[in-house]
Formats: structure tokens, sequence, C-alpha cells
């Protein structure tokens, strides 16, 4: 399957190097590695490392990481359920019926969690060791969507054509770059019990934290919570130790953050105090 992102064409040529954009003299840097000097580079296809080919097929592993029980999803873009077409009304448009087309994943992720016996309510999803959202692009993939009457619906065989590149978009970029496809999933506390265990943690060490709402959180232009920890009376602020759209996966984010690097944190908080003294 020709890659979705170059189309085939495996390298981008002539890029704008990262040292000219947005100046205004459009003048280059002489020592840039990047570019050497000239302002513009070539880069390869970073979703196909090159190879201009998007993989046919995708195997995704979901672990309890509890009870070490794991499910295996296969999404084959040569073997693909059947397309899925539903109706609904748009907010912006209320004269106007919205058709989505879909490729009906949700519901074959939803049974992986429930095989392996877990859910939102119960457990914490993990990528690379890190808490994530709960149900992260663990979807139904969505394929071309109208407006009835403003265009034409895609033809079947243009349908076919736009599951595949889908499927593609959906996890090519993580398989090209030697990212894994397994998602694991911890027990989760209750929120009150977070709260109890991450006071417990920074008071332990006379400091406090704060949550604080993110605007344009993560690139999206949507609001998330930011923890950040600060002196025990609030008034000095000391370091960001998560950031994340849902409360409860700021605030698991965090702990972990300290257990790991709380130590570190606080001789280098000491040290800066210390040096403040000075002056």
């Amino acid at each position: 399957m020709v890659c979705t992102n170059c189309k085939g064409k495996k390298k981008f040529k002539n890029l704008e190097c990262w040292c000219i954009a947005g100046k205004k003299d459009k003048i280059p840097l002489a020592d840039c590695k990047m570019c050497s000097g000239k302002g513009k580079h070539n880069s390869t296809c970073p979703q196909c490392n090159g190879s201009g080919k998007s993989p046919d097929s995708y195997e995704l592993t979901f672990i309890n990481a509890d009870i070490k029980k794991q499910a295996v999803v296969v999404i084959d873009s040569n073997n693909l359920p059947s397309i899925v077409m539903t109706e609904g009304q748009n907010s912006g448009y209320p004269d106007k019926t919205w058709r989505n087309w879909v490729l009906p994943y949700g519901d074959i992720f939803k049974k992986a969690f429930e095989d392996i016996g877990v859910s939102e309510a119960t457990h914490f999803m993990y990528y690379r060791g890190i808490p994530i959202e709960f149900g992260w692009g663990f979807h139904d993939i969505g394929i071309a969507s109208n407006r009835m009457g403003w265009d034409a619906d895609p033809k079947p065989e243009e349908l076919k054509r736009l599951a595949k590149r889908a499927v593609g978009a959906s996890f090519a970029w993580q398989a090209s770059q030697g990212r894994s496809l397994v998602w694991e999933f911890r027990s989760r506390q209750t929120t009150e019990e977070l709260l109890d265990k991450l006071y417990q943690m920074v008071s332990a060490r006379r400091y406090g934290y704060q949550f604080r709402v993110t605007e344009g959180n993560i690139a999206t232009g949507e609001s998330g919570w930011g923890l950040w920890l600060v002196s025990a009376d609030g008034q000095e602020t000391y370091a960001e130790l998560a950031i994340a759209y849902d409360f409860d996966v700021a605030l698991q984010s965090a702990i972990e953050y300290l257990d790991i690097n709380f130590n570190k944190l606080d001789k280098k908080i000491k040290k800066l105090k210390a040096e403040q003294q000075k002056e």
C-alpha cells in the first residue's frame, strides 16, 4: 500500500529549513547542520522511512498488566470490515444532514478490552510506560463525511481507497518510527486516593502542588490540566509535574514522575534557593 504521507514519493524535497522559518530576511545560518547554509533541505518521509509504502497490516496488542492477560487486534488493510454509513445532524448546519462513513473498529476494540478485563473505570491506559487518556485512538476509524445536498457521496470504489488510507493514517506513523503497537493497562485508584497519595508525597518534603487549567493544551486547542510542584505556601512555582486532558491521568502522571525524580528535583530546588540567598 502506498504511503499515505508522502504518496509514494519517499522524500520531501526543498523544504524550508527551521533556520529561516519566520525570519523576514530569510537568510539561513551559515553553519546550519540541517541545510548547510542553503535554507532548503530534503527529508526522508518519517512515516514510511523512505520506502514509499505503508504496511498492509498492523498488530495491536493490549495487556492487562495486573493479571498478565493480553488481547491482539489485527488491522489488515486487505481484509477490512464492512464500511458503515450513519446519518445525523450537525449543530453548525441544523438544516443539513451529515453522513459519515466509518470502519466499525470501535466494537472490536471494546471487545478486546472486555476480554482482558479492563475499563476506564478500573484501569489506566499506558503507552510506552506513560499513562494516557483511556481509549486513545481506539474507536471507529473515520473514512469520509458529507453534508447531504452539498457534494456527491463518495462512490464505493472511492470509499475502499479512502478506507485503506484511513487505516494507514491511524497507526502507520507509530510503526514507521519504530514505536511499538502495545498498550498496557494497570489498576487505577479513585480520584480521592490519588489526591491523598500526591498530598502525602509532597507535604512530607514540605512542598505543595497546584492544578492549572491549560489553554490550547498539547497543540490541539483543547483545554487540559497542568500540575505543578510549588512551595508549601503556594507562593513559588518550581516544576511542571504533568499535563493531561484527564484530571486523574494528570494525577497519576505526577505521582509516577515524583516517584522517579523527587530526590533529584528536591536537591535542585534546594541548591537554587541556596544560591538565591547568597545574592
